[in-house]
């Protein structure tokens, strides 16, 4: 070990010779991932605050719509496209330019689709005008997706985070200028189409020299059948993420009324910033491991060992915190419009949790070609969340007046179920009575920090988040709770990203 690295990433580790190149990607990740963390916000908390929320649950149920649908149409050739390139990256011409060509081909039928829901749901022409034009995003969308994919294959992940700022920037500044200028929400779906085309634009600069020494246009047969039989299992475990993501706001607009999918829009929205983490690690780490495992070599039980414990560490202060600043949160951004939202956030903010370990799981499992296991998971499971969504959400719309606060649980209580399923799915060992302690201790110093956040938090949200960073850490400290090898992976992403930054300031000087 150098203590440089943890040693699932180490010279000593099960993927040696790969750790400069994860850390790099994760710093090169972690820049970008802050800038558009940054801008996320900045419209999470102006867009509801302008179009109130009636017109954000118009936008959320359209963007949903088209998501479940993108989802379809893309058939799981994403991760399918990462795990080959990185294994096999001389076909990587053939297989972008099938991929490509199929996608559209199966966005037709997506737009027949979306043509029958439309024409049985919604005779409102403002919500039809968005299907359209968030319609129209799709093909730009269906292209950047697999361009991205190459370039996750490649380990290029410092171009797809110039290709994401960008796009990022560009969708927020439009989006912000319409409604700024009294616009309505139909113009913030326009800088969506923007934003996309401006993101495929960027993608296809940084990946044309990486394949342009073996480019080949052309759509062969044999390769599209195999994409489509090689991604079925991705399609399936997306569709099933899609199910657990979108299906709570399909049924709180089939039960209640656009308004309700706002107040569950922005709480859901504010819990996805907080994604990031679980993200960066495995975007970075994924290809390693695929290619890794394909050499022979043993990487589940080591990586799951590290990643379980590091995103328990990163995951129970920010759920906590979250939980205890709930309504304070939602007060300020967004004010008494949005006061429903509150118990939303708080409840979705304790199932952060469970997400990032359901994240993790899913990727590693995928990486060792055990993503149909994964999948039979989430299929079982998914018949009880669409029943807990139904159930929960008119339970609550009627005991409590706040039916969102239904669909929160809902997701809550599935992404605990299938986090647990998901750890049982790891080699026998892999987790210890050791790791179990570790758990015990880091939960007790995230428990300490919420009711130090608590005591604080209606004096000012600043003091709040300040003492809970210095309970947490002087916790931590004090058990000794955070893993040597996680804390030195977590600084060399840091000192990365904070070189990268001085590089950047020193050129635009």
């Amino acid at each position: 070990m150098t203590g440089a690295v943890p040693e699932y990433i180490s010279a000593d580790g099960p993927l040696s010779g790969v750790e400069t190149r994860i850390v790099r990607n994760a710093a090169a990740l972690m820049a970008s991932q802050l800038t558009t963390w940054a801008l996320a916000l900045v419209l999470a908390v102006v867009l509801p605050r302008y179009l109130g929320p009636r017109a954000v649950g118009e936008l959320q149920l359209a963007t949903t719509v088209w998501t479940i649908v993108f989802s379809v149409v893309a058939f799981g050739s994403e991760m399918m496209l990462t795990k080959e390139i990185a294994r096999r990256p001389q076909q990587a011409a053939r297989r972008l330019c099938t991929v490509i060509l199929l996608r559209l081909i199966f966005f037709v039928g997506g737009c027949l689709a979306v043509s029958l829901y439309i024409g049985a749901v919604t005779a409102d022409s403002v919500q039809v005008s968005l299907f359209v034009i968030l319609g129209m995003a799709q093909p730009l969308l269906l292209t950047a997706n697999v361009l991205q994919a190459a370039l996750q294959g490649f380990q290029r992940m410092q171009s797809i985070a110039v290709a994401t700022v960008i796009s990022k920037a560009l969708y927020t500044l439009m989006a912000l200028l319409a409604v700024i200028a009294g616009f309505n929400v139909k113009w913030v779906a326009v800088a969506t189409v923007i934003g996309n085309a401006a993101h495929l634009c960027a993608l296809t600069v940084c990946l044309f020299p990486v394949v342009r020494a073996n480019w080949r246009w052309g759509f062969s047969i044999r390769t599209a059948r195999w994409s489509i039989v090689a991604s079925a299992p991705f399609l399936a475990s997306a569709l099933l993420v899609i199910a657990y993501q979108e299906t709570s706001v399909i049924v709180i607009a089939m039960v209640l009324d656009a308004q309700a999918v706002g107040w569950f829009s922005v709480a859901r929205t504010l819990t996805a910033t907080l994604l990031f983490i679980p993200a960066i690690l495995m975007t970075a780490v994924y290809p390693a491991a695929a290619k890794r495992h394909l050499e022979g070599a043993q990487v589940l039980p080591a990586l799951a060992a590290r990643s379980v414990k590091l995103m328990l560490l990163c995951a129970m202060p920010i759920a906590l915190g979250v939980a205890v600043t709930a309504e304070p949160i939602v007060s300020l951004l967004y004010g008494d419009k949005f006061l429903p939202s509150g118990a939303v956030l708080m409840v979705l903010g304790l199932s952060l949790i469970a997400t990032y370990q359901t994240i993790v799981l899913a990727f590693l499992l995928a990486a060792v070609d055990r993503q149909a296991t994964w999948v039979t998971i989430q299929a079982v499971a998914l018949p009880v969340k669409i029943f807990l969504d139904l159930a929960l959400v008119w339970s609550c719309q009627n005991f409590l007046e706040n039916g969102a606060v239904g669909a929160a649980i809902s997701i809550a209580v599935s992404e605990a179920a299938i986090a647990v399923a998901g750890m049982r799915l790891l080699p026998k060992g892999t987790l210890s009575r050791a790791d179990a302690g570790y758990g015990a201790r880091v939960a007790f110093a995230a428990l300490t920090m919420a009711a130090a956040v608590w005591l604080v938090r209606d004096t000012s949200l600043f003091l709040a988040v300040l003492a809970g960073v210095v309970v947490y850490i002087g916790m931590i400290a004090a058990m000794r709770a955070a893993d040597p090898d996680d804390v030195a992976l977590m600084k060399s992403v840091i000192s990365r990203t904070a070189a990268r930054a001085s590089l950047r300031r020193r050129v635009s000087e």
